[in-house]
């Protein structure tokens, strides 16, 4: 809700399984997950869907390079979710770096992952105070962190529901 309230964006990415669970989880931030009434939609965008953008940066910039120039257009206000079950793919290795460059002006950084040695367990800081609200799914499996991946995306929009509603209710 920190983007939301602050007039900023959820952005969030993901490659392979992780990108349509980043979909599904952009989907249930604009739309709705299981509340009933309308509530106002969350500003939510999906990068793995971005095919002209995300083709062009990896033609002309790179494949690692993805969804990391993105991140050069995001604001302050913004939040980008990293979804992976290995923590070593080299293109959300580098959209953490390039968050992480243009702090404290650029956006917030959160994740989703698994239990993998990698990039992220060379970088300490990226599992302390840079990537904030961090859920480390402890596996290595990477079905387990996919069905774990999923109910923590369900669990997070109920919360946002619930905070959305409590904050409507009259007192």
């Amino acid at each position: 809700l920190w983007a939301h309230r602050n007039g900023g964006v959820v952005y969030l990415f993901g490659n392979v399984g992780s990108a349509a669970q980043a979909a599904h989880f952009a989907a249930e931030l604009v739309v709705r997950f299981e509340q009933k009434d309308n509530r106002p939609a969350i500003a939510a965008i999906d990068l793995s869907s971005q095919n002209a953008s995300m083709t062009a940066c990896m033609n002309d910039l790179g494949p690692t390079e993805w969804p990391a120039r993105f991140v050069d257009a995001m604001h302050q206000h913004d939040l980008l979710i990293l979804l992976t079950t290995s923590c070593r793919s080299p293109n959300v290795v580098r959209a953490v770096e390039r968050t992480m460059e243009r702090r404290p002006h650029g956006p917030r950084l959160a994740g989703l992952y698994g239990q993998w040695p990698g990039r992220f367990a060379e970088m300490p800081e990226v599992l302390g105070p840079a990537l904030h609200p961090r859920i480390n799914i402890p596996s290595a499996e990477v079905s387990a962190v996919q069905e774990a991946t999923l109910h923590w995306i369900h669990r997070i929009c109920a919360a946002v529901e619930l905070a959305l509603r409590a904050k409507e209710t009259p007192p």
